[in-house]
């Protein structure tokens, strides 16, 4: 099985119920880096949760060294000289559309090695990592559950963001993270985050993560998301409009000469979906005179499993902003208990 990889090349191969018996004796059952640059030769892992890797959860490739002092083990010529290993190895990507001047270092669990600056390695084994032209971005490899340093001169523009693992693989392995730290900040960086389509990292309208402003922006993550109404013109639902001109689509349609308005119940909601997971710690809404008094701040990364994040009490219409503990969702549901007027309840934005 060839691990040839598009760049940044670290790209994750999940093997499931593979049988080799049909590979003669000297031949090999995986290789990496074929018809590939330096890092496809580096970068690629082989992953299982079965025998398929002759019982290894990983595999990574032989120049990757600084993993033998993590336990990892010299396999033979069969598995391309590979490292195996009896824990989990995930991809790690920094993402920004122009090379970081002075490059990008990885200190942590695999890279504490001296570097080896030969082809194809060029330095990999240490944690020096390659920018991958036309890709956009860097790649390497790390241990879930366990803490990273990234070194370079980061800038708030073009926009720099991370993501870790594959959301696909969730499903899986369960749910993975890393922590991440720079001069910044640290940030826990989730499998379950997809915010990039393609080979070519975020595409140019999608948000910057919470990890991403977090971890290499010199402006505070509350000022990223402050711009980023991440709820526009996505999908929505409600328990009830009190006209169809008043329906929910108009509190995500970014004016506020629109509304929807419930029916003159309590308990009326109203939801949106954001398409994918996102790492939430505030939700504004932009009140009509038929405010709500009492509410509640819901999320689910399930539509039916709602979490509430927060209860808020409000006196006057307006804008109200509304933090709460950081947590990963996709859906957001304002849930109205009581109403302050003998009107429903009525959002503006």
């Amino acid at each position: 099985m060839d691990g040839g990889a598009g760049g940044p090349c670290n790209v994750q191969y999940l093997l499931e119920n593979v049988d080799f018996s049909g590979v003669s004796a000297t031949g090999k059952l995986i290789q990496h880096g074929v018809n590939s640059k330096p890092e496809g030769k580096v970068l690629p892992v082989f992953l299982a949760r079965d025998g398929s890797l002759g019982g290894f959860k990983s595999v990574l490739s032989q120049h990757l060294d600084g993993f033998l002092n993590e336990g990892c083990v010299q396999l033979g010529p069969e598995w391309d000289s590979g490292l195996g290993c009896n824990f989990a190895v995930r991809r790690l990507n920094v993402w920004t559309a122009a090379e970081i001047e002075g490059g990008v270092k990885l200190s942590g669990p695999g890279f504490a090695v001296a570097a080896n600056n030969e082809f194809p390695s060029f330095g990999g084994n240490a944690g020096i990592l390659s920018y991958a032209a036309g890709y956009n971005g860097y790649g390497a490899l790390c241990r879930p559950g366990n803490v990273y340093e990234l070194e370079g001169a980061w800038r708030d523009s073009p926009v720099i963001d991370v993501a870790f693992s594959d959301a696909a693989l969730q499903s899986v392995f369960g749910a993975e993270e890393v922590t991440l730290k720079t001069a910044s900040g640290s940030c826990a960086v989730r499998s379950g985050v997809q915010r990039f389509i393609g080979r070519l990292g975020p595409v140019p309208t999608a948000p910057q993560s919470d990890c991403g402003a977090l971890l290499f922006n010199s402006q505070p993550n509350s000022e990223t998301l402050s711009i980023s109404n991440i709820a526009l013109g996505r999908p929505t639902a409600a328990s009830s409009s009190e006209q169809s001109i008043y329906d929910s689509a108009k509190a995500v349609d970014g004016s506020v000469d629109t509304r929807w308005s419930s029916t003159f119940q309590d308990n009326q909601w109203i939801s949106v979906d954001l398409g994918v997971v996102y790492e939430l710690f505030a939700v504004t809404v932009q009140w009509e005179a038929a405010h709500a008094r009492d509410y509640l701040v819901q999320s689910a990364l399930d539509e039916p499993s709602w979490h509430t994040a927060a209860t808020v009490t409000i006196n006057e219409p307006g804008e109200v902003q509304t933090l709460f503990p950081e947590h990963f969702a996709r859906y957001v549901r304002i849930l109205c208990q009581t109403r302050a007027t003998p009107w429903g309840c009525s959002i503006l934005e």
